[in-house]
């Protein structure tokens, strides 16, 4: 059974064990929040969640274990609460956001290292865990280690959905290089590759789609022009292939 955490309360000292992978990130991580104040871009936030992130989970039933790692200011969980699902689940390492998560009645852990913390769950007791822009906070080593031990954390027929900037994308290197917070570039193959060394077998990336308007489907008509070209300029030049090249591209990886 999935540990509970008390809605009023913040888990918090999970200590790094001799055998994780470098922390050295996480003192810059737990002060996330004074990098960027909340603004106009939640509500942005929320209409790309609603288009590319929810559809992936709306086959899940609303008793569903879902942990969202980095949940942040919890645009996805309060989507998610309000879309019926009733087990939600956070670990957050910045600690503004996971007091404010708490006072919000959802369940929310917080530490120095999100590997550490998925060592503490039991097996196969997560049925989707969710990773909204926070791969590419890890440095490679510990990302590496978090996917293979996502796959021990997982349930029979669960899923892991993660967004991350692309760095093969048009202009994903302008997403990665804008937060100073970041460490790890990812495009779809490096994705690809990591996720099935772990144990999934089933992975699928996606490019982000634009939020539903008449607006928003002549860009996304546009932009498909401008990339079908690169990719055949991409061939023509013998270069490595990649199929995704929004800025951002979306990842789902099943058992």
């Amino acid at each position: 059974m999935t540990p509970t955490v008390e809605p009023d309360e913040v888990v918090s000292g999970l200590s790094s064990s001799a055998h994780s992978a470098s922390t050295h990130t996480a003192p810059v991580q737990a002060e996330y929040h004074r990098y960027y104040e909340a603004d106009d871009l939640d509500l942005r936030k929320v209409a790309y969640l609603k288009r590319n992130i929810l559809p992936l989970l709306n086959s899940l039933s609303p008793s569903s274990r879902i942990l969202e790692v980095g949940p942040g200011r919890g645009a996805l969980l309060s989507l998610l609460r309000a879309s019926g699902f009733k087990n939600l689940q956070a670990f957050e390492i910045c600690t503004a956001f996971a007091e404010s998560l708490s006072s919000q009645g959802y369940a929310v852990a917080s530490g120095p290292c999100a590997v550490d913390y998925l060592r503490t769950l039991p097996s196969q007791s997560i049925d989707a865990l969710v990773l909204i822009d926070v791969l590419e906070h890890f440095p490679l080593e510990e990302g590496l280690a978090f996917l293979k031990e996502s796959r021990r954390v997982i349930a029979p027929q669960g899923r892991i959905i993660l967004q991350t900037p692309n760095a093969s994308g048009l202009f994903g290197i302008n997403t990665f290089v804008a937060d100073p917070t970041h460490a790890t570039p990812w495009n779809e193959l490096r994705l690809v590759a990591a996720l099935r060394g772990s144990g999934f077998t089933a992975v699928n990336c996606m490019p982000m789609q634009l939020p539903a308007s008449l607006g928003n489907l002549f860009r996304e008509a546009f932009r498909n022009v401008v990339f079908s070209g690169i990719r055949f300029l991409t061939r023509l030049c013998g270069a490595t292939p990649v199929k995704v090249l929004t800025h951002n591209l979306v990842c789902e990886a099943r058992l």
